[in-house]
């Protein structure tokens, strides 16, 4: 029962920060379709050129609820050119993705 509980609570939140990101405008489009977020369960993506803004979103959500994501299971992966790597060396939690100079 207790179990039933939690995963309502976790849907319930999820339902409201996904729309809360969408309205802010923050993250990727791709041609008119938002995918700036993508969730299963209670497993949340954030897929966006401005990172800070979108985190500053779920920080004021995390805050606002009285939650806490679970940043042991936190990733970061960063997809650049080749040619900026350099602006990036000091970001060392996050996995890279270097493309090939276009």
């Amino acid at each position: 029962m207790e179990s039933n509980r939690v995963e309502s609570c976790v849907i319930l939140l999820i339902d409201e920060l996904l729309p809360r990101l969408t309205r802010a405008g923050i993250g990727c489009h791709v041609g008119n379709f938002y995918v700036g977020t993508l969730a299963y369960a209670d497993d949340v993506v954030l897929i966006a050129s401005a990172m800070r803004k979108m985190l500053a979103t779920c920080d004021s959500f995390v805050t606002e609820y009285c939650v806490s994501f679970n940043t042991k299971k936190s990733k970061c992966l960063v997809a650049l050119p080749a040619s900026k790597r350099c602006l990036y060396a000091h970001l060392s939690e996050c996995v890279f993705m270097w493309m090939a100079n276009q």
